[in-house]
């Protein structure tokens, strides 16, 4: 059984975009959630899924350099992009984040 939490995220958030990498106390609120999902003890991987897009690089980059993996899916299917992520790492538990 593996357990891989989703963080869905992207750079082009209509109403503020950037947000994910907006920094509270110089640390961007993703690398802030995804440090806290890995103290779970339940999850086993964590992987954020995103598309491919140049707005979305930084984002990218930084969630590799902390050692995440990223998974590029569909820019308007969120669902499939899911379903994607979750067979590209062999979940066989889902934890929508």
């Amino acid at each position: 059984m593996k357990t891989v939490a989703i963080v869905q995220a992207r750079m082009d958030s209509i109403r503020l975009p950037n947000k994910v990498m907006i920094k509270i106390n110089l640390t961007p609120l993703i690398e802030l959630l995804l440090l806290r999902l890995s103290e779970s003890k339940t999850i086993d991987q964590i992987v954020l899924a995103t598309y491919d897009s140049p707005v979305n690089k930084p984002l990218i980059d930084h969630v590799e350099k902390l050692g995440y993996q990223v998974y590029l899916g569909s820019k308007n299917d969120v669902l499939d992009r899911y379903y994607q992520a979750s067979k590209e790492f062999n979940a066989t538990e889902i934890i929508r984040i």
